[in-house]
């Protein structure tokens, strides 16, 4: 089951960074870019991947020690989600993937940091 939850939230990280180049290729790009940089179907796809990963991750981490991680970056995951359906671009969806990005790194460093410290 470890294993699961390891792939599950290097899914998250990777469909974060995902939809984090995407909106950072679009603020840096021209403004007569489409609405999205990747297509669409592929968009809900990724942003609907990082809600699910991202229950998991609060589900399986509630009870242990970084618990944090899990909460900001389920509740970033929503709010990305409520504005991706809102078809909200721009500086303030882009600091909450950032913020979802930052959550799931923060979590991978800390679990690292554990077992480097169990040595």
């Amino acid at each position: 089951m470890p294993r699961v939850i390891l792939f599950s939230n290097l899914a998250l990280l990777a469909g974060a960074s995902i939809l984090l180049g995407a909106g950072l290729a679009r603020q840096l790009g021209s403004t007569a870019a489409p609405q999205h940089v990747l297509p669409t179907g592929w968009f809900f796809v990724l942003t609907y991947l990082c809600l699910a990963t991202a229950a998991v991750l609060l589900v399986t981490e509630w009870f242990s020690g970084v618990r944090a991680a899990g909460v900001i970056a389920f509740g970033s995951a929503v709010v990305s989600t409520v504005l991706a359906h809102r078809d909200v671009e721009g500086a303030v969806a882009l600091t909450v993937r950032l913020i979802v990005w930052a959550a799931v790194a923060c979590w991978f460093y800390k679990l690292a940091y554990l077992a480097r410290a169990d040595r």
